[in-house]
């Protein structure tokens, strides 16, 4: 009976200490994450440090301002007062979408990027979408570097500075104050990539679910997600293509040209946009534009693509398409368009213009 009593005690002993003892780093992680879980949440909770530029409130009031600063260039300062424009010239969303435009974050891809934006009604812009901006971890890159000098350099590692950078070169406006570049930046927090965006299949979430949490662990699991998506935009300039001839390998897509006319070009160059010369659906346009080519004038297609337009007194300036924004086998399909439409009867732009408006 003793004995008995004593095997008992014993269990009654070992056995809280063999739970207590039990491995916390189980197969299963107790985490919660689904596709609307932000990167960047999975990123910390995995020990990743935040970057500099890391808001984790996001103030719905300054996520609003923010919106329409970078939409409108004006917003309702704290004060109540309208603030002043912030550049005469642009506003944000003259170069930059706010949506996701790559079907694979993992390349800056402009052909699979056009593909993209006609099945999910985008602009096709010189600059890098806002989406996912926060999530990088370099701006102004590659010939950007060159085209600013010593201001990218400032610029390159810090998205407040590259904020300001494009308020006041780019966008050829005035300095944010400190209240708006925190706006911005809330808004941007807005746009943070989500585990929906990274394309994830059965077996990646499996990796982020049953992989056991120790560091070693954690480290690969960062590396590995932080190698799903860009964490720079690439940008390559380059010199105006020659005109083809017939005897060249590539056929023009006349259609993708359509696309590109509207949803990159006339997305400036509409009534109502941003610049005098309006582009219109007519032969007196694409003719002009034929000619233009056909002298190998400054303001050719290809010239102006490759080289941009440089401001004039009290006008604004035609940026540059890096290659990563548009190829020169785009620039064949827009002459091809173009040469196309000054010589037949016009296509329609539908449904193109209707995005753009």
């Amino acid at each position: 009976m003793k004995l008995h009593l004593f095997s008992v005690a014993i269990l009654v002993v070992v056995l809280p200490m063999s739970v207590s003892m039990a491995p916390t780093n189980s197969m299963e992680s107790t985490n919660q994450w689904d596709d609307n879980t932000p990167v960047f949440q999975v990123l910390k909770e995995l020990g990743e440090p935040m970057p500099a530029h890391y808001r984790p409130q996001h103030d719905a009031q300054a996520v609003k301002q923010g919106e329409e600063l970078i939409k409108y260039g004006v917003t309702q300062a704290p004060d109540g007062t309208t603030t002043t424009l912030q550049s005469q010239f642009f506003v944000c969303i003259d170069c930059h979408n706010v949506s996701r435009e790559d079907p694979d974050l993992q390349k800056s891809d402009p052909e699979t990027r056009l593909d993209y934006a006609i099945q999910h009604q985008r602009r096709f812009l010189p600059g890098t979408t806002f989406y996912g901006i926060v999530n990088r971890t370099s701006w102004y890159n590659g010939d950007y570097q060159k085209k600013y000098g010593a201001l990218a350099t400032t610029a390159h590692k810090n998205l407040e500075n590259a904020i300001q950078l494009c308020a006041t070169k780019c966008a050829m406006g005035r300095d944010l104050e400190e209240w708006e570049l925190e706006a911005v930046l809330a808004y941007f927090w807005s746009l943070e990539l989500r585990l929906k965006d990274l394309n994830l299949s059965e077996s990646d979430w499996k990796k982020l679910r049953l992989t056991p949490r120790l560091p070693r662990n954690n480290q690969r699991l960062i590396s590995w997600m932080k190698g799903l998506y860009l964490n720079a935009s690439p940008a390559t300039f380059s010199k105006p293509p020659v005109v083809r001839t017939a005897t060249d390998h590539y056929i023009p897509d006349i259609e993708k040209g359509k696309a590109i006319y509207v949803l990159s070009c006339m997305s400036c160059h509409k009534n109502g946009g941003i610049t005098a010369f309006t582009l219109e659906n007519s032969p007196v346009t694409y003719r002009l534009m034929r000619d233009h080519t056909a002298f190998g004038a400054n303001f050719s297609v290809y010239k102006a693509v490759r080289n941009g337009i440089k401001a004039s007194p009290g006008k604004g300036y035609m940026p540059n398409f890096p290659l990563q924004r548009m190829s020169d086998n785009q620039l064949q399909d827009l002459q091809a368009f173009i040469m196309n439409q000054a010589t037949h009867d016009s296509l329609p732009l539908e449904p193109f213009v209707d995005w753009i408006k």
